[in-house]
């Protein structure tokens, strides 16, 4: 099943160590459709740790795209969104 993600909000802090307008918390939409036809989707959200942030490679909110985002949070959003996903459509 092939999981299509959008990025619905990241909430960032102004000021942290530094740095300005620094991405905390990802909401985050997953749906997809099984061999079956049937489909399934999850949301939720993820806290990303701002600690220790290499201002070298660091990106603002304002500069961020959706692919970065879902890049940073395929990981850990990915089991989350396609065992949930997965189930729905396997369920129908």
């Amino acid at each position: 099943m092939a999981i299509t993600w959008k990025i619905l909000n990241i909430e960032y802090i102004v000021l942290e160590d530094g740095l300005t307008n620094v991405a905390k918390n990802v909401h985050w939409y997953a749906s997809g459709v099984g061999e079956l036809d049937n489909w399934g989707n999850c949301w939720g959200n993820q806290q990303l740790d701002i600690s220790g942030i290499d201002a070298s490679t660091f990106t603002s909110w304002d500069s961020l795209t959706e692919a970065q985002v879902i890049g940073w949070g395929s990981v850990p959003i990915g089991r989350l969104a396609e065992g949930g996903a997965q189930a729905r459509a396997r369920a129908g």
